[in-house]
Formats: structure tokens, C-alpha cells, sequence
């Protein structure tokens, strides 16, 4: 295994950390909350927009990584399960 795979999978877990923690945290706003911001603050705006095409391209990334420590043999590939069906 590479010495870069580790950091990247800590940085990767931390970001998906963060996320959740984000998602959480808009969730739970109450609507006596909401009511108290502005009308600038209550619209969406472009941010989500945004935020959706980054997850999106940390995914993507995500995914060539794993491909890529795949066929370079950092990681082996999932083996079937060894209990018989029917």
C-alpha cells in the first residue's frame, strides 16, 4: 500500500465527517429559526448547486481511486461469499 493512501483515506473521512455534521446541523434549524432570518438568508440560492457538482466530483474521484488501487494491486478485489445459494 502506498504511504499517500492513508492520508487520503483520513481526509476522506473527514470530509464525509463534515458533511453529515452540515446536513445535521440544517436539519434540526428550528421554523422559529428560520422565521428570524432574512429573506435572502430563507432562499436556497446557488450554494446547494455547488456544493452537489463538489460532492459530485469527490465521488467521481472517489471512485478512480479505488479503481486505480484496484488494478494496481493496493487493495484486492471483493471475493464471493463462500456459502452456497439454494
Amino acid at each position: 500500500m502506498p504511504k499517500w493512501f492513508k492520508p487520503v483515506v483520513v481526509v476522506a473521512l473527514l470530509w464525509n465527517l463534515m458533511g453529515c455534521l452540515a446536513y445535521l446541523a440544517d436539519v434540526m434549524v428550528s421554523p422559529e429559526a428560520i422565521a428570524k432570518m432574512s429573506a435572502a438568508e430563507q432562499a436556497p440560492g446557488t450554494a446547494p448547486l455547488v456544493l452537489q457538482g463538489l460532492v459530485l466530483l469527490v465521488c467521481v474521484g472517489l471512485v478512480q481511486l479505488a479503481r486505480t488501487a484496484e488494478t494496481q494491486g493496493w487493495i484486492g478485489a471483493a471475493k464471493p461469499s463462500p456459502l452456497k445459494r439454494g
